[in-house]
């Protein structure tokens, strides 16, 4: 079975978290993308913490086990024709060694951006898909929530944390915690345009979310 058989027995589920009024455009180019594939885009509008966004979208979407889920922050785009299939390959392809796939993320100015998770090894062009580490010290596989895609489950987001930041890490860790023998991965044949509006948050909401991510998970990052 390829990758467009299996999907068309599957659904995506796109929740996008914003706080943003009209995100016309931002939905308009998604679908303009997405072909023959089952999909709905559903928006968290919540104006609160990031998780608790997230959260609100994909409980919002009503997935059922074996769908897909692919979180979007509002500040993604650069969509192109087949953007989804190229994420979604090597999730479909090795659901016995990869939980997630985040795709590589692009600057304003289209250039390799920076993102979490890559930490330990430089963006290599190479390779279709890079493993996600924190840094070579603390060897954690975690990623970004800017863009992430996995098949549903019963893991969200921890609601303790303020704004955002520290939040996607911690998702990342529950991830590894329920599949231990998975990972998480860049996929450097999507790649996709994070804008990094950072909204809302501040010197005292980061300070208090890095203090609850030691307190979860016994390190500090």
């Amino acid at each position: 079975m390829n990758i467009m058989e299996f999907l068309k027995l599957r659904m995506i589920h796109i929740c996008i978290p914003t706080i943003k009024k009209d995100n016309n455009k931002l939905a308009e180019d998604i679908k303009n993308t997405m072909d023959d594939l089952n999909y709905q885009i559903v928006f968290g509008d919540l104006i609160t913490c990031a998780g608790k966004n997230r959260n609100y979208a994909m409980k919002k979407s009503n997935a059922k086990d074996g769908d897909i889920i692919i979180l979007i922050d509002d500040d993604i785009t650069g969509f192109y024709k087949n953007w989804c299939l190229d994420l979604l390959k090597p999730l479909i392809e090795n659901q016995d060694n990869i939980s997630m796939v985040v795709p590589r993320l692009l600057n304003s100015s289209g250039g390799i951006g920076m993102q979490l998770g890559d930490g330990g090894e430089a963006y290599d062009e190479s390779k279709d898909i890079q493993m996600c580490i924190h840094t070579k010290e603390t060897q954690l596989n975690i990623s970004c929530s800017a863009c992430m895609a996995f098949f549903k489950n019963d893991i969200y987001f921890c609601e303790e944390y303020r704004i955002s930041n520290y939040e996607d890490s911690d998702l990342c860790m529950l991830f590894g915690k329920q599949f231990p023998n998975k990972k998480i991965y860049i996929n450097n044949n999507c790649k996709l345009i994070h804008l990094g509006e950072s909204k809302m948050k501040t010197t005292e909401t980061t300070l208090f979310n890095k203090q609850l991510f030691a307190k979860r998970w016994g390190i500090p990052i």
